[in-house]
C-alpha cells in the first residue's frame, strides 16, 4: 500500500507537469513516431525513454504498422520483442493512442505495488521484516520505470514470485508460467529460468530442468512471429550494449556519473553482493551470481547512466534484498542445499 501511494504521487505530481527540453544535452530521443511531436506532458515523459515503444505497442500489439518504430526492420524487431507490456497496455487502453500513456503509467504503478508486495511477502515467509521491501523504491530501476514507464518492475515481480515458487517446488508449472511471462517483459529475464534449469540438471532433476527450459518458448515463438512479419531478427540497437572486458564499460562510463547514479548503482551492488553471501538457497545464490556476470558483460551504452543498468539489474536488487532481509533458519519456507532434496522447515512456536 505504501508503494502504491508513492506511485500515486508520481501519477499526480510528475506526469501532468513534466517538462523536458527538446534541444541540447537533454533532448528527446525519438524511437517512435506515435507522439511526434508530443502535445501532452505525459507524452514528453514517454518520449524521453522506452515508454514511447510500449505506448506504440499498446496501439499496435501485433506490429501491423511497424513503420511507426524508426530505424528499419532490425530496429523494429528489437523494439517489439518485449511484447507483454504493450499487450497489457492495449487491454488497459482499449488500443486508443490518447489513453495509452496514462494506461501504461497506471499499470506501472500497480506493477510497483506488486513488486514491493511480492518481495515483502517472500521476506515475511522467510522470517524477515516485510517493510524492508520498501528499499526497492530507492533503486534506479524502479524510479526510472515510475517516471518514464517500462516493463522491468513487472518483470522483476514475476521473477521474484517465480524463483520463490521454484525453490519450493522445482519445475512447477506455476513457476514456469511466471518466468515465461517475465521473459516476455524483457528478454534478459530469461536468464533466470536458464540458471534454475542448470541447477535442476546438477541435481539430476531432469523433468524440472526440461520444464524450466520451456519458459523461453513463448518468447521464442513471439520472436519467430516477428521475423515472419517484419523480415528481421531483433538485432537493432545492439552497438555498445556488450563489452569483452569484464566491467570495462562501467570503468569507461563511471567518470560521467552523477551523485544519484553512484548512489543508485551502489545500492544495487550492495544488495546483490550481500545477497550472494547471505542466500541460503542454491537457486537464489545462482541467480544472483548470474546477474553479477551479466553486469560484467555490459558495454558502455548500458553503463552510461544508472537508469539503463538499474533497469536490467532490478532482479539483482530485488532477490538480493530477499536474501539480505530473510532471517537465517527462521520462517516457513522450503529450503534446498546442494543436492539435498527440498525439505519443509517450520519455525518453532
Amino acid at each position: 500500500m505504501l508503494a502504491l501511494a508513492v506511485g500515486a504521487l508520481v501519477l499526480a505530481g510528475w506526469f501532468p507537469n513534466v517538462v523536458v527540453p527538446d534541444t541540447g544535452p537533454g533532448r528527446i530521443g525519438l524511437i517512435s513516431s506515435l507522439y511526434d511531436p508530443p502535445d501532452r506532458s505525459i507524452e514528453v515523459a514517454l518520449n524521453v525513454g522506452d515508454g514511447q515503444i510500449f505506448a506504440t505497442q499498446a496501439v499496435d500489439p501485433l506490429a501491423d504498422r511497424p513503420e511507426t518504430i524508426l530505424g528499419g526492420p532490425e530496429e523494429q524487431a528489437y523494439r517489439w520483442q518485449r511484447g507483454a507490456y504493450g499487450w497489457i497496455g492495449w487491454v488497459a487502453s482499449a488500443g486508443q493512442a490518447e489513453a495509452a500513456p496514462w494506461a501504461l503509467a497506471v499499470v506501472t504503478v500497480l506493477a510497483t505495488g506488486a513488486l514491493v508486495g511480492v518481495v515483502a511477502e517472500v521476506i515475511r515467509r522467510r522470517g524477515g521484516p516485510p517493510l524492508a521491501a520498501l528499499f526497492l523504491l530507492l533503486t534506479p530501476g524502479v524510479i526510472t520505470d515510475l517516471l518514464f514507464v517500462g516493463p522491468e518492475v513487472l518483470g522483476a515481480a514475476l521473477v521474484v514470485a517465480g524463483v520463490a515458487l521454484a525453490v519450493r517446488r522445482p519445475g512447477s508449472w506455476g513457476a514456469v508460467a511466471l518466468l515465461a511471462a517475465a521473459g516476455l517483459c524483457r528478454e534478459t529475464l530469461l536468464l533466470v529460468p536458464a540458471v534454475l534449469a542448470l541447477v535442476a540438471l546438477r541435481r539430476r532433476q531432469w523433468e524440472a530442468a526440461v520444464r524450466l527450459a520451456l519458459a523461453a518458448a513463448p518468447y521464442v515463438a513471439w520472436v519467430v512471429l516477428l521475423r515472419l512479419r517484419l523480415g528481421a531478427w531483433p538485432t537493432g540497437s545492439s552497438g555498445g550494449r556488450l563489452g569483452l572486458v569484464p566491467f570495462g564499460g562501467m570503468v569507461e562510463e563511471m567518470g560521467g556519473w552523477g551523485p544519484d547514479d553512484i548512489a543508485g548503482l551502489a545500492l544495487v551492488a550492495a544488495l546483490g553482493l550481500a545477497g550472494i553471501v547471505r542466500a541460503r538457497d542454491t537457486e537464489l545464490r545462482a541467480v544472483l551470481a548470474a546477474h553479477v556476470l551479466l553486469a560484467a558483460s555490459f558495454g558502455p551504452a548500458v553503463w552510461s547512466e544508472a537508469a539503463h543498468a538499474g533497469r536490467v539489474l532490478l532482479p539483482l536488487a530485488a532477490l538480493g534484498l530477499v536474501a539480505v532481509a530473510s532471517a537465517r533458519g527462521a520462517g516457513e519456507d522450503v529450503l534446498t542445499d546442494g543436492d539435498v532434496e527440498p525439505v519443509a522447515v517450520t519455525a518453532p512456536a
